[in-house]
């Protein structure tokens, strides 16, 4: 009985966690795309002091653009490879 009330458990964990990875990067998407409006073109400049790449700072940015069309994608179970295709 424990074990399975244990898998039951991080079952819910692991959907919880992949819920917040959707949210948080679509956070971070808000976050680049008002540096984005900021800085306009010198986003580029100001990427390389992150570890942030361009190709992913800008689907970040797609992905905040997409959650604030259909914001119950916010707390989606999709990983961040299904919303990349």
């Amino acid at each position: 009985n424990y074990c399975i009330e244990m898998l039951r458990y991080l079952d819910k964990a692991e959907s919880d966690a992949r819920k917040h990875i959707v949210y948080f990067s679509a956070l971070k998407g808000q976050v680049l795309k008002s540096l984005k409006e900021i800085t306009g073109k010198k986003i580029r400049s100001f990427l390389e002091m992150t570890n942030y790449k361009q190709s992913h700072a800008y689907f970040l940015i797609n992905l905040y653009d997409l959650i604030q069309e259909y914001n119950n994608l916010m707390y989606s179970n999709a990983s961040l490879c299904f919303f990349q295709k």
